[in-house]
């Protein structure tokens, strides 16, 4: 029987962070967080009339964020009920992997020649970050911060489509990390690995960079 979100007891008071400048989108960033972080775990439900208390929102927001999630493949959506939590197996998993290898490929091959060193230096701060989140034993924080470190070499490669077609993956790879890999030492070496993408590409040797790509995405699938 799939688990239900229930209210807090001070459901009836406006949810601290959802301001009136985007309601659904405040929503859906609060509910992916919750999802991302494990806090809904696998399979829970997720009721519209239990978000409306807790948020202290109309429906309307709430179901825009539900089909949103939907969208980005982090819930099943019966529309104007509830939606539940997605459970990824070895399938989905599988499927994952063999897109996001392809498609991060490409988007190393588009930085040939394009990374400055402005992004460098932001890709080795978000790097860093993610290192002391890790000592910190913040997983939560590390799959967040590897998912900026992706999505920044997406957004310096010029590559619009592939930047968007990665931030609604990113969704999926997050969640099947948050269900699936929580060994400190494999993420450890994950993250040793960013540094030797960004040295071939600083470094201009795109091959050497494309094929560590491959290797570290097929070990964080």
């Amino acid at each position: 029987m799939p688990k239900t979100v229930t209210p807090p007891p001070d459901a009836a008071a406006p949810a601290a962070g959802l301001d009136r400048r985007s309601l659904a989108q405040r929503v859906f960033d609060h509910l992916k967080a919750e999802i991302l972080s494990g806090r809904l775990a696998p399979g829970t439900r997720i009721a519209e009339e239990q978000i409306v208390a807790r948020l202290a929102v109309s429906r309307t927001p709430v179901r825009e964020a539900l089909r949103q999630l939907a969208e980005y493949g982090l819930v099943f959506l019966k529309p104007r009920s509830w939606a539940e939590v997605i459970r990824f197996d070895a399938q989905d998993a599988a499927e994952v992997l063999e897109v996001r290898t392809e498609l991060e490929t490409l988007i190393i091959r588009r930085l040939a020649g394009r990374l400055d060193a402005g992004t460098a230096a932001r890709l080795a701060k978000i790097r860093n970050e993610a290192g002391r989140a890790l000592a910190a034993g913040n997983i939560a924080a590390v799959f967040t911060l590897d998912s900026d470190w992706h999505l920044a070499l997406a957004q310096a490669s010029g590559h619009r489509l592939a930047l968007s077609l990665l931030e609604r993956l990113d969704a999926r790879v997050q969640c099947a990390r948050v269900q699936r890999c929580t060994n400190v030492r494999q993420i450890t070496a994950d993250l040793a690995m960013h540094e030797t993408i960004l040295a071939a590409l600083t470094r201009g040797d795109t091959d050497a960079a494309a094929a560590c790509m491959r290797r570290h995405i097929r070990r964080t699938s």
